[in-house]
């Protein structure tokens, strides 16, 4: 309701004016005005009126005698109502009028709300369903404190859309100061502030409220206080402050869901996308809460893709080259029709090479032409691509595959070169390859073991599991102590007992750090050092 007055403002005609300025005209002022209307104008410009005696604001143009006429007879009925109910309004209280034009029925929809300085909050006279305007729709409202700052939020737009007559005390000064000093702290010492912003934009804010100080009876300082404290209590009830469950920092849900279960699509496609969709899904999990998203984190995960795809272009583009020079040795292309092995793979390098720098460049310019630089386009964006059953996991495996195609096209290359190294008749070269691939296939297994542990399931709690999904082995006895006399079941048993010890050698030796690198972080993680959200 409050943001009528830029969606739907009133336009002139398009047509050539004849208008002569008269001698020694030194005042320009606004076309007359009805008798008790007083025009006032808004920092940004637009024009708004208010009635002093009545308490009324309106955006609509009174000076035209019909629309002045539909106003008059929306505050009968308004009157109407309140005497025939035996209300009694707050004393002071401001009153709202708006007018919202039908473009394909013709006329106006009425609108109107109540204000009431003293308690900070918007009322009707009449049932009304809050949920047409609190913006996001968060769920799980079942009492008046659950929107008590949405309407606090909306007072304050008020005050920012109509500054006449409203003066910010000092107390609000105070108010507001304190609210950014906390701010400027919980961004600087904590890593998942629900502030929405950075720790030098609330610095910057604090130095602009103490300049509005100078200006505290201007209409100027009433809209950067009313805009600044709409901005703090709309997130104040997106975070569900004063209640028990409160949010404490971005990535915590306050909403007792259960957790979507990986499906089938994601978990067989991880694995063969060196894991990446698993690690970008977690990032967008916790950007996301509760449908909630705030701007910072999105943001600097997009910016980090978007730096990914750009490093996965150029890489793609230099294997892409190699290859092309690798089938122009004479040895690889020997002139025959029939390709030989490592033709074959590098030719499959180049196929996926081409893959990643076109997805890369597609991803890349997709999300610099449509920027989602706001919060309400970057939940827009993500609703969008919300699968009713896969959830985000669709996004998630598409920003994966420039980085899984430039993987899988250096391993065919590399399948390739090792093809022409081994099809030499020379032994000792052959054995001296062989060396040195064994070397490199260990280090590159050991990276992505101390890798997959940093995700958060160890590997080999992995590996066992989707051992017994596939041979099932039936529940044992945690102590190993079966007393069957057959000696099937003694074997069985023995068995079991070993994969017991197996099992415990390995958890051992990780907790000793035998894998220095396994609690460290994932290098695709969102770490949010810096702090709108919807």
């Amino acid at each position: 309701m409050t943001t009528l007055r830029y969606d739907d403002y009133p336009t002139i005609p398009n047509e050539e004016a004849v208008w002569i300025l008269r001698p020694i005209t030194l005042t320009f002022p606004i076309d007359p005005v009805p008798d008790g209307w007083t025009p006032c104008i808004h920092p940004e410009g637009r024009l708004y009126f208010y009635h002093s005696q009545k308490r009324i604001y309106t955006d609509a143009n009174v000076r035209d005698y019909t629309i002045r006429g539909i106003l008059a007879v929306l505050e009968s009925r308004l009157n109407g109502i309140i005497r025939e109910q035996g209300l009694e309004l707050p004393p002071d209280c401001e009153l709202m009028l708006g007018l919202e034009s039908r473009p394909i029925s013709g006329g106006y929809n009425w609108l109107y709300y109540y204000v009431d300085h003293k308690t900070r909050s918007l009322f009707w006279l009449t049932e009304f369903d809050i949920f047409t305007i609190l913006e996001p729709d968060v769920p799980c409202i079942r009492s008046p404190s659950d929107v008590k700052y949405a309407i606090e939020a909306k007072y304050w737009t008020h005050c920012e859309m109509y500054p006449y007559n409203h003066e910010i005390s000092e107390d609000v000064f105070t108010e507001l100061s304190g609210l950014l000093t906390f701010a400027a702290v919980d961004t600087l010492t904590a890593l998942t502030s629900t502030v929405t912003y950075r720790h030098d934009e609330v610095h910057r804010m604090m130095g602009l409220v103490k300049a509005t100080k100078a200006i505290a009876h201007s209409e100027y300082a009433t809209v950067i206080v009313g805009r600044l404290m709409g901005l703090l209590a709309q997130q104040r009830y997106l975070n569900r402050y004063g209640h028990t469950y409160a949010r404490q920092n971005r990535t915590q849900s306050v909403l007792n869901i259960k957790k979507h279960p990986r499906t089938p699509l994601i978990t067989l496609l991880s694995p063969l996308f060196w894991n990446a969709p698993e690690v970008h899904l977690r990032g967008l999990e916790k950007i996301w809460i509760d449908g909630i998203i705030c701007i910072l984190p999105w943001s600097d995960f997009i910016g980090k893709l978007q730096g990914e795809w750009q490093e996965f272009v150029l890489y793609a583009t230099v294997l892409l080259n190699a290859n092309v020079a690798f089938l122009a040795i004479p040895s690889v292309d020997d002139g025959s029709k029939q390709l030989s092995a490592a033709q074959i793979s590098s030719n499959l390098s180049i196929v996926t090479s081409v893959g990643s720098i076109l997805l890369g460049l597609l991803l890349i310019r997709q999300h610099r032409v449509k920027s989602k630089d706001t919060a309400d386009d970057a939940w827009r964006y993500l609703s969008s691509r919300k699968h009713p059953t896969l959830g985000l996991e669709t996004l998630a495996i598409i920003y994966s595959l420039p980085y899984a195609l430039l993987m899988w096209a250096m391993v065919t290359f590399l399948l390739a070169f090792s093809f022409e190294c081994f099809s030499t008749p020379d032994r000792v070269g052959v054995f001296f390859f062989a060396a040195v691939w064994i070397a490199i296939t260990i280090l590159v297994g050991w990276c992505i073991f101390t890798g997959w542990e940093s995700s958060g399931t160890p590997l080999m709690d992995t590996l066992l599991a989707w051992r017994e999904r596939v041979f099932p082995t039936g529940k044992e006895d945690e102590d190993g102590n079966n007393n069957d006399s057959s000696g099937e079941a003694s074997s069985i048993n023995k068995g079991a007992k070993a994969k017991r010890i197996a099992r415990k050698w390995l958890t051992q030796l990780s907790q000793h750090r035998i894998f220095p690198h396994k609690n460290d972080r994932p290098m695709m993680e969102m770490q949010d050092r810096a702090s709108s959200t919807v």
